[in-house]
């Protein structure tokens, strides 16, 4: 905005002496830790006074329907894994699975050596990179 704007120079002209003298009051304070304390306390008062329970207790058992529970998650009996251990050992018996393995001839592997390629950089490299690191920032 420019200072030609009207609106701008009534501002910057407007007399504060024309303005009324008030005092301003916090309406809504926010509550002390005392308050919340002592609210606390009357709240754990009238509920150990009355008791939580109380619909439960005057509640009528005649009132309920039977029902009948349907288990659907059902767990294998103890004759139904035995069955299922015996068909898993039948089933390895004729086929071992180890038979390559224990088979294998060891004679035939040649040997090797192993050579390191990832090597750790010496302490000039180190150096030299800290300082291109600082040239870049």
């Amino acid at each position: 905005m420019s200072a030609k704007c009207p609106i701008k120079q009534e501002v910057v002209d407007f007399n504060k002496g024309t303005l009324k003298k008030t005092e301003t009051a916090e309406k809504n304070p926010l509550p002390t830790s005392k308050v919340i304390f002592e609210e606390k306390i009357a709240i754990e008062e009238q509920c150990a006074k009355v008791p939580l329970n109380k619909e439960l207790e005057g509640f009528k058992k005649d009132t309920l329907k039977k029902a009948e529970m349907q288990e659907k998650c059902i767990l294998p009996t103890p004759e139904v894994i035995k069955a299922e251990k015996q068909a898993i050992e039948e089933q390895n018996a004729k086929e071992p699975l180890n038979e390559e393995v224990g088979s294998f001839n060891r004679q035939q592997l040649k040997k090797t050596t192993t050579k390191e390629r990832n090597r750790c950089p010496t302490a000039a490299e180190v150096e030299a990179e800290k300082k291109a690191l600082k040239g870049e920032k």
